[in-house]
């Protein structure tokens, strides 16, 4: 949806336009509105996604913990964010309701955004889904009248339309992304002796057995005596494997995930391919 104080007319539509706003896919996409754009109620983010690279521009907390759940599925191959509505499109739709239609001060017909458009993949092929992100405080009147907006326009082009509403219950599943993000890569990180993380990747993997009395970090410390490392060093590589999806655990679960017990990680079908 638009953002707070999101002062247009036609020739800055025009501009942006111009400048490929709102155009493209995968990593030559351009977002409609840049953070730097927008007085947003919420907490602004830039981040680099994962699976494209190119930084997305995220204008709330909601939106940024429904783009690292996009971000993390495996079948979700490609996610616009600030995605714009033609304006004449939403303007002729308002009519059609029977509501005032967003415009500019200028009285030019307003660009609504719809916050993310996500490419999924399926067993019949592409599927594109549209969602918005909304508090669960903010469902005023003229609210709806937008989202009911938005959902008018995406069911004329097929595509189904999500409203996510945040209620300030995900903070454990963030706090597990972002650890877990940062150790994706390990260049530059010292290494013990050549080839050390790639022996305690394919020993974690080969050895990781259930238990629920021996937790993640408990293990991990055995396997740096083990291997005669800086204590750390093993727990850091479990992370950079369930970073890259070869372990894999419940990242809602808790947001002590060292101090869960093995039985709570698993291998997965990709480790045999992230450790060739």
């Amino acid at each position: 949806m638009a953002r707070k104080r999101y002062q247009f007319d036609a020739a800055k539509v025009a501009r942006y336009q111009k400048d490929g706003r709102g155009q493209g896919s995968g990593e030559s996409y351009k977002p409609w509105l840049a953070v730097q754009d927008v007085l947003s109620k919420g907490r602004r983010r830039r981040i680099n996604g994962l699976k494209v690279n190119r930084v997305y521009h995220l204008m709330s907390d909601g939106e940024f913990y429904a783009f690292l759940q996009f971000d993390e599925s495996a079948a979700d191959i490609d996610v616009l964010e600030q995605v714009p509505l033609d304006p004449f499109e939403t303007d002729r739709i308002a009519r059609q309701m029977g509501v005032r239609p967003p415009v500019n001060p200028d009285g030019s017909p307003y660009v609504m955004t719809t916050d993310f458009l996500v490419a999924e993949k399926t067993a019949s092929g592409i599927k594109y889904l549209a969602y918005s992100c909304k508090p669960n405080h903010e469902h005023d009147d003229r609210t709806r009248e937008k989202l009911e907006i938005e959902r008018r326009y995406w069911k004329a082009r097929g595509i189904a339309y999500k409203v996510i509403v945040t209620q300030g219950d995900h903070q454990v599943f963030v706090k597990n992304v972002m650890i877990v993000r940062a150790f994706r890569s390990l260049e530059g990180v010292f290494e013990p002796y050549g080839g050390c993380f790639a022996d305690l990747a394919h020993y974690l993997v080969r050895q990781l057995a259930p238990s629920r009395e021996t937790t993640l970090a408990q293990w991990c410390d055995a396997i740096d005596h083990e291997f005669c490392v800086p204590r750390g060093t093993a727990l850091m590589v479990a992370k950079h494997l369930l970073a890259h999806k070869a372990l894999s655990t419940d990242l809602w679960a808790s947001d002590q995930m060292e101090h869960r017990p093995l039985a709570a990680f698993f291998v997965t079908p990709q480790a045999r391919e992230f450790l060739r």
